[in-house]
C-alpha cells in the first residue's frame, strides 16, 4: 500500500461522490456573477468566494473514511472533484480552480509531495505536534471493520518511522514514546475495545486498540515540552535496546511501577478522563507516572502525568493490567512507593 499510492503520478479523488456507486464528474450549478461599476476603462466582476477546502474535501463522505488519510497522505499529487470546483494537492500546496493558493501547515503534511520531508523541517516537539495532529485525525475516521483501525495507518508509520530514524508500533514512536502513551477519550462517547482477529494484539495503551476520537494532552495548558521531565525510573521503553525494526505484534506490553491513587471519589471523577463511562473502586485503580512538570517558580505545585490502569482478565483467563484512562495530578495524589507491572 505504501507505495501503491508512492509510485503513481497523481491520485483521482472523487470528493464529490456520496458513495461508491456515485460518479462524480456531475454538472455544477452556476456561479453568479455582478459587474461592479467603475470609472476606469477596465471592468470589475464579484461573485461569491467558493474556496472551501477543509469543507468540499476534508469534511466529505470520502474523506471521513479511515484508509482514505493514507491514501491522500502516500499520493504525490492529487486532483480532487467536488461539488463545487476541481483542487489539485502537492508539495507546492492546495492550488484552487479560481486560481488562489491555499496553505496550511496542518494539511500541509498530508499533500507533501514526498511525505514526511515537510515535517523534517520542524525540530524535535514540532515533529511530535504533526505526528499527533496525524493520529488525532485518524481516530476520527470511520471503518466498516472496527479492527482496520489499526493497519489502515500502517503505511503512513512505516514511512514516518524510516523518515525519523525511529521505530514504532501501535501508533507509538521510540523516540516519542513517552508522549505517545498520554492521549486522551476526545469526546464524550466511550471509547470501547476493538475486538482483534485471531493472532493480532493491539495493547490498551495504543489509541488503536479502542474505537473513537483521542486527543493528547494540551501541550498549552496539561503538557508543556520544554517544562515537562520524562519519568524513565518509573516505566521501560518497550523499543529499548531493539537492534534493527521490531515487529507490529511484538510489542503488546511495557514494565511499568504501578502506585496507589490517593484521591477521594469525587476527586477520581473530577480528575482522570476514562476511556470509557465505567464504573471503578479507587482502591482497584493504579498509575503509572510517564512525566512530571519542572518546577517553576511562580508557578504554583508541579504537575504529575499519569497513566491510569486497572487489573482485568485475558481472554485465557490471566490477570493482566491494562489502561482506563489518564489524568495529571498533584503529587501528593500518588503514593510513593509501588510495584513493577506489566501494562498490556
Amino acid at each position: 500500500m505504501e507505495q501503491v499510492f508512492s509510485d503513481a503520478y497523481f491520485t483521482i479523488g472523487a470528493s464529490s461522490a456520496e458513495s461508491s456507486l456515485d460518479g462524480f464528474l456531475a454538472d455544477r450549478n452556476p456561479r453568479s456573477v455582478v459587474r461592479v461599476p467603475n470609472d476606469t476603462v477596465r471592468s470589475i466582476y464579484a461573485c461569491i468566494d467558493i474556496d472551501d477546502f477543509h469543507k468540499d474535501v476534508e469534511l466529505s463522505r470520502l474523506n471521513t473514511r479511515g484508509w482514505v488519510l493514507q491514501e491522500r497522505a502516500l499520493s504525490r499529487r492529487t486532483i480532487f472533484f467536488t461539488s463545487t470546483q476541481v483542487y489539485w494537492e502537492c508539495g507546492a500546496g492546495i492550488h484552487c480552480e479560481t486560481l488562489t493558493r491555499l496553505e496550511n501547515s496542518r494539511t500541509a503534511l498530508l499533500g507533501d509531495a514526498n511525505f514526511p520531508a515537510y515535517a523534517g523541517r520542524y525540530y524535535k516537539d514540532g515533529r511530535q505536534l504533526l505526528i499527533q495532529d496525524l493520529y488525532e485525525r485518524y481516530s476520527g475516521l470511520a471503518f466498516t471493520k472496527p479492527a482496520d483501525r489499526s493497519v489502515a495507518i500502517l503505511g503512513l508509520q512505516k514511512r514516518l518511522s524510516r523518515a525519523f530514524k525511529t521505530n514504532a508500533a501501535h501508533g507509538l514512536f521510540d523516540v516519542y514514546f513517552a508522549r505517545g502513551l498520554l492521549w486522551k477519550r476526545g469526546g464524550w462517547q466511550p471509547m470501547n475495545r476493538i475486538d482483534q482477529p485471531l493472532g493480532r494484539q493491539v495493547p490498551s495503551w495504543s489509541s488503536l486498540s479502542k474505537e473513537g476520537l483521542i486527543r493528547y494532552m494540551d501541550s498549552e495548558t496539561e503538557l508543556r515540552f520544554k517544562e515537562t521531565q520524562w519519568a524513565i525510573d518509573d516505566f521501560t521503553n518497550p523499543f529499548a535496546g531493539v537492534e534493527g525494526s521490531v515487529h507490529e505484534y511484538d510489542m503488546v506490553y511495557f514494565l511499568g511501577r504501578a502506585r496507589r491513587l490517593l484521591l477521594s471519589r469525587i476527586d477520581m471523577l473530577l480528575y482522570i478522563t476514562f476511556d470509557v463511562h465505567q464504573e471503578f473502586e479507587v482502591d482497584n485503580l493504579r498509575c503509572v507516572v510517564i512525566g512530571k512538570d519542572k518546577f517553576v517558580e511562580g508557578q504554583g505545585s508541579p504537575k504529575i502525568h499519569v497513566l491510569v490502569i486497572h487489573q482485568s482478565r485475558n481472554p485465557v483467563g490471566d490477570l493482566i493490567w491494562e489502561r482506563v484512562g489518564v489524568a495529571s495530578l498533584n503529587s501528593i495524589a500518588v503514593h510513593k512507593d509501588g510495584m513493577w507491572v506489566k501494562v498490556y
